[in-house]
C-alpha cells in the first residue's frame, strides 16, 4: 500500500485498492451501467467483447441531443425500449431526478413518490403501462459523457439483467492455506490477512430493453 503523493488528470479513473491485475491492463469489478447501456459511438466500443458497431442488437436505445431533460424524452425513449422488453427503473443523479419532478410541478400534476425494493423511493414516471420509478442515485454522475450537458438519465429493464457467476464466492487458497501472515508484523501482535473472491460480471440479456439519455441538462 502506497502512501506517495498521486498527480491525478482529466479522466483519470480512482478506483478501490487491488482492482487492477498486476499488470495494470485488467480491470477486475464488475462492469456497470456505463458500459452495459451504451450504443455505438458512445462510452465504449464493444459490449462485453462484442463490437458495437458490428452487432446492433448490443446498442441500447439513446438520445445524445445536448437539451434540458423533457417528459418528451423519457416517453420516447420508454417507447423505444419497452419495443424489446418493459423498462420498469429510471436511474440518474438527483440533479436530473428533481428536474423531472420540477416539471410536473410546472404541468400542475400531482407528483407521485414510489418506494423501490432496497429501499430506496422516487418520482413517479406516468406510462400508459404503470408508473415507473425515477430513483435519484449520487453515484450516477452527472457529466459522465464528453457533451456540453449533463446525463445520463438510465432507463433499465431489470427483467433482463443477471449476474454470470463461473465459481461461487469464496476464500482464496493458494495452498498455503486462507489466511497468510502479513509482513511486517512487529511486536506480539501477528497480522493476518484473507482474500474474498467472487468470479463472476453483470449481464444485460437484452440491451435494447434498456435506453440512455446523455447530455441532459437540469
Amino acid at each position: 500500500e502506497s502512501t506517495a503523493a498521486v498527480t491525478l488528470v482529466d479522466d483519470d479513473y480512482v478506483v478501490k485498492y487491488d482492482t487492477y491485475d498486476t499488470t495494470g491492463s485488467a480491470y477486475t469489478e464488475m462492469m456497470g451501467l456505463a458500459g452495459l447501456v451504451d450504443y455505438s459511438g458512445g462510452l465504449t466500443t464493444t459490449h462485453q467483447g462484442i463490437t458495437r458497431s458490428s452487432y446492433d442488437w448490443v446498442n441500447a436505445y439513446y438520445d445524445s441531443d445536448s437539451e434540458a431533460l423533457s417528459e418528451d424524452d423519457l416517453m420516447t425513449a420508454i417507447m423505444e425500449a419497452n419495443k424489446y422488453g418493459k423498462v420498469n427503473l429510471i436511474m440518474g443523479n438527483p440533479k436530473l431526478q428533481w428536474k423531472y419532478a420540477s416539471l410536473l410541478t410546472g404541468m400542475r400534476r400531482i407528483v407521485n413518490s414510489l418506494d423501490y425494493v432496497g429501499g430506496f423511493s422516487g418520482v413517479g414516471v406516468s406510462t400508459t403501462g404503470g408508473e415507473i420509478p425515477f430513483v435519484g442515485d449520487h453515484d450516477c454522475p452527472y457529466q459522465l459523457y464528453a457533451g456540453t450537458g449533463g446525463g445520463p438519465v438510465y432507463g433499465l429493464d431489470t427483467s433482463a439483467w443477471t449476474i454470470g457467476e463461473m465459481y461461487p464466492i469464496n476464500w482464496l487458497n493458494m495452498g498455503e492455506g486462507i489466511l497468510k501472515s502479513v509482513s511486517g508484523n512487529t511486536g506480539i501482535v501477528a497480522n493476518y490477512r484473507a482474500v474474498l473472491c467472487y468470479y463472476g460480471n453483470l449481464i444485460n440479456l437484452v440491451p435494447k430493453s434498456n435506453f440512455v439519455l446523455t447530455d441532459k441538462t437540469t
